[in-house]
């Protein structure tokens, strides 16, 4: 099985190996349901994966060992959710090319979230209308999404990053 796809059904939890013995799987689809946790080692085993979709659940917080089985993963999308604090870090995902956060209540963003990703080229902030800080030097990111963001007050990003 290399896709899995179990989008608007509701669930509301999803114990830990549940998806241990899909060792293959590449594609995971969990939008629309009302997920509020990610439960640890939920992605044991699942190395091969290149693409999560989180989008449409109601996280409100994510922890930082969540995301650290999937290290070849390159697409994160974690769209219309609840998160506000950047108390997550997706610095092992190096292989990152793509990480959608819009529609959250991110207020602060900064570049040790993503720390050295260095092929990470969308970055999607955009409705998140009470960010406020945004510091991204040092990264060659050629997408950087921020429509509906009123509040930007502190903004910092390098030259290099709108190549």
């Amino acid at each position: 099985l290399q896709v899995l796809n179990i989008e608007d059904n509701c669930l509301h939890i999803i114990y830990p190996y549940t998806f241990s013995s899909l060792t293959k799987l590449r594609y995971l689809f969990l939008g629309l349901n009302s997920l509020h946790k990610l439960e640890q080692h939920l992605f044991q085993n699942l190395s091969h994966l290149l693409e999560l979709h989180l989008n449409s659940n109601e996280f409100t917080q994510l922890e930082n060992k969540q995301f650290s089985n999937i290290l070849n993963l390159r697409e994160l999308n974690l769209e219309d959710n609840y998160l506000s604090e950047n108390n997550f870090y997706l610095k092992q995902l190096t292989s990152l090319e793509s990480l959608k956060l819009n529609k959250n209540r991110i207020k602060f963003f900064n570049k040790d979230v993503i720390g050295k990703i260095s092929y990470l080229k969308v970055l999607d902030l955009s409705d998140n209308y009470e960010l406020s800080s945004l510091k991204l030097d040092d990264f060659k990111i050629y997408d950087i999404r921020l429509n509906n963001v009123q509040k930007l007050r502190n903004f910092s990003i390098s030259w290099e990053s709108l190549e």
